[in-house]
This record gives C-alpha cells, structure tokens and sequence, in this order.
C-alpha cells in the first residue's frame, strides 16, 4: 500500500530539519464511512517557521506557511515541498535585525579563503548579503555563463583592506564586500 500523500511531505520535512507530524481527524468518516472523508493534517515546524497542511482525502485542500510576521498560503503540495526543501527568506521575518543576520551567516568558506574558492563557491548561485549603506537585505544571482572566464568576475582587496567580489547580471554589475554576504543558495 502506497503511503499517504501527507506522509511523504512529512519525510520531506524531517529530511530537511523540521519537526513534523500528522493528525488525522476522522469525525466525518466515521459517518459516512468513505476514505474520502478522512482529514489529514500535516503539522511541521523550524526555528521560526510553521506550516500547516490539509488533505481531505488524497486532495490537497489547504495550506499555511508561516514565517514571523509573513504568511502565505501556497496553493499545491509542489509549492509546499519547495518551502520544505528550501531556505527561509530573512527579508520575510520583519523586524529582523540586519547585524544578527551577520553575526548568524552560515556560508561555504572559511574567513581566509582564497579567492578562487570562493569564486567557485558563488558561481551559479543566488547571493544574499546585507546592504552597507542602508542595511537592507539583497539578493542577486551570479550566472555560469555570463561570468565564467571573464575578467569582471573577480575578487580583490580594496585600499581599506576589505575583500570585493564582483560579477554581472541582468541588472548590471555587482561589487559587494565578502564580509557582508549572509547566504550562498
């Protein structure tokens, strides 16, 4: 017998460190009898995000993702998974604090790193960092093709001793210190 649709969201969460559990609520089907009738409820929690699935039946009929003071509602068990599976956008919490956002970066290079690792760590990736002039949390995304080989794809100091990678995208070119990005995705 195949498992519940819900159960594999769940397996999915708990893949991806969350804390997650299924409540099925029978009152209906215990009336009518029909399988159909049976709700399944997919709790999950991490850190400070909470979703909170419904199928009724093998119907997906509801959700709910909550991150702070965001809420969102997604519309297919696909768009759920994604959130599973994914990060939580920092830019969503409201009210978060720009240098504990620093202070908490998790990235994929030590202080010291040469240049080319982290080249190799960005490319291809989405970047986050925490903007100095305003502290507003941005995001761009360093492209494969546009930035492979060419010499605008960089790393260098600065006169004040600050590490700058640089790259191009759609918008235009990019300069953002190393010390200020908080997430490599």
């Amino acid at each position: 017998m195949n498992p519940h649709k819900s159960e594999r969201l769940k397996q999915t969460a708990l893949q991806h460190g969350w804390k997650a559990e299924i409540v099925p609520k029978m009152e209906r089907y215990l009336q009518t009898g029909n399988g159909a009738d049976i709700e399944w409820h997919l709790y999950a929690k991490r850190e400070k995000e909470t979703i909170h699935v419904c199928y009724t039946g093998d119907r997906f009929t509801a959700s709910t993702y909550k991150y702070g003071d965001y809420r969102h509602h997604p519309a297919r068990s696909g768009a759920v998974a994604k959130l599973l599976t994914g990060k939580p956008d920092p830019r969503k919490l409201g009210g978060f604090d720009a240098e504990g956002l620093l202070e908490s970066r998790v990235i994929p290079w030590e202080k010291d790193a040469p240049a080319i690792e982290i080249l190799r760590a960005v490319l291809g990736k989405t970047i986050t960092w925490v903007r100095a002039m305003d502290r507003e949390v941005v995001s761009a995304h360093v492209d494969r093709e546009t930035n492979l080989g060419k010499k605008y794809f960089r790393l260098y100091e600065s006169k004040a001793g600050r590490r700058i990678l640089e790259w191009q995208d759609r918008q235009g070119f990019h300069a953002v210190c190393v010390d200020q990005i908080v997430d490599v995705s």
